[in-house]
């Protein structure tokens, strides 16, 4: 099952690369300098293992899918969940906040969470 799950998983991750090649070009021709300087906000999308469907998640941001600067996919064997987590800047958290109540209501959605962060807090160091 979870081999099967994990597959399904990096089917749907070759695909989202090219979706995330197009929306990253998108992303810099439409962002300028005082959006970067926004706070950073994530949202967390958890399902049971093998049941977590990355396009649909894609697909429910609608134009904010162009403002998502980085995405985690992570497979948890100990908890069986499979979770997505997306970070976003100059996205607001209202518009945000919609997005996951409305993934929330999807069957197969375990659990969705938004968390906001300064924008100096999200650098990798």
């Amino acid at each position: 099952m979870c081999l099967t799950a994990c597959f399904t998983i990096k089917c749907q991750i070759r695909e989202l690369y090219f979706y995330e090649k197009f929306t990253a070009t998108m992303s810099e021709a439409m962002t300028s300098q005082h959006e970067r300087a926004c706070v950073t906000t994530s949202l967390t999308v958890r399902a049971a293992a093998g049941q977590l469907r990355i396009l649909p998640v894609w697909q429910s941001l609608g134009p904010y899918a162009a403002k998502a600067r980085r995405t985690r996919v992570h497979c948890s064997r100990k908890h069986n969940v499979d979770e997505m987590t997306l970070m976003f800047e100059a996205v607001s958290t209202s518009d945000l906040r919609e997005v996951a109540w409305r993934l929330s209501a999807q069957s197969w959605v375990v659990a969705t969470s938004l968390h906001t962060l300064p924008a100096d807090s999200s650098t990798v160091r």
